[in-house]
């Protein structure tokens, strides 16, 4: 197995922070609509559910695409 070994400069915390506070936002917001989800149903979201919801936010957010989709299957 090989370490890669990387060392962030200073210069990139400021856009690091901004991208880490956006997938932030949407992890938790992809937890509590799918907790209201199952109190009201008592089914669970699938990621293709959860799509609907996230859909263009990623462009808003500074995301990509995929950055979104993580968090959805982690839940489903």
């Amino acid at each position: 197995m090989k370490t890669l070994k990387l060392r962030i400069k200073d210069k990139h915390i400021k856009e690091l922070n901004q991208i880490s506070g956006s997938a932030n936002l949407v992890w938790n917001y992809v937890n509590a609509l799918s907790f209201e989800h199952l109190k009201r149903t008592g089914k669970f979201f699938s990621a293709y559910d959860l799509s609907e919801y996230t859909k263009g936010s990623g462009e808003y957010l500074g995301l990509h695409s995929q950055t979104l989709q993580v968090p959805q299957m982690a839940t489903s």
